[in-house]
């Protein structure tokens, strides 16, 4: 699927699990409704690993929506752990009721339908777009926030070997004004402080209890441990 069929997907998923969060907005805690849009991504492509089929993979999304606000998928309980395994969980269960009902409609499949369960590659896939989306999501916050810190930081990642002289010439020309490299060193200083902090409030907003352990443990399961172990530190010694 290329990047525009994609995104037009997610567009119509997101349009119509808002719809259906507004319209049920005094059964859904807030913040769950939010979480649902916000990875929408990882969810859809979560869907076609298990479905393997985008159009089927889009009809099962909105399928979710109305099931996640009946709460048919309770047992996964959204309130207690990690906002990521309730939600892969309960896109699993969908995917196996699909399977189900096919088996019931005389459709030949791969698999018994009743021990059908997403391949292990689904579950890696899932956790690569979820770790994805939350570095998106702390770049797009800092784009917006601080487009200095942004630029030279996004630019020190692209170009590692630049020294801060090439730098200083590079995010002039971007930014439309004159940025010394001393102004450049700083900029990445700060930003790699802002980064971290606002990857860690992503994370955080996905954890029911997001102490300290709590977010060192999910960050390392993601990989994302690397960016923010100062930050955790800072934020612990705070408290």
């Amino acid at each position: 699927m290329n990047p525009a069929e994609l995104d037009e997907r997610l567009s119509r998923i997101s349009t119509m699990w808002t719809i259906h969060l507004q319209a049920h907005r005094e059964g859904v805690a807030a913040l769950q409704a939010e979480l649902l849009r916000r990875y929408r991504g990882p969810a859809f492509r979560y869907l076609i690993a298990c479905v393997h089929d985008a159009d089927v993979a889009e009809d099962l999304a909105q399928e979710f929506a109305l099931r996640f606000l009946r709460g048919d998928f309770g047992k996964a309980d959204r309130s207690r752990g990690r906002f990521r395994d309730y939600l892969r969980v309960s896109l699993s269960r969908l995917a196996t009721d699909y399977y189900r009902q096919q088996a019931k409609q005389g459709v030949e499949l791969a698999a018994d339908p009743t021990d059908r369960r997403p391949p292990e590659s689904a579950d890696r896939e899932y956790d690569e777009h979820w770790r994805d989306e939350l570095l998106n999501r702390a770049w797009s916050a800092m784009a917006k926030e601080s487009p200095t810190e942004y630029a030279a930081l996004k630019l020190r990642v692209e170009s590692p070997d630049m020294n801060s002289v090439e730098m200083a010439t590079q995010l002039s020309e971007r930014l439309g004004r004159e940025i010394s490299s001393d102004s450049v060193r700083k900029a990445i200083e700060r930003g790699r402080k802002r980064f971290a902090e606002t990857l860690l409030d992503e994370v955080a907003a996905t954890l029911d209890e997001a102490d300290a352990e709590s977010l060192e443990a999910e960050l390392t399961d993601l990989g994302l441990i690397r960016y923010c172990r100062s930050a955790l530190e800072r934020r612990g010694a705070a408290k």
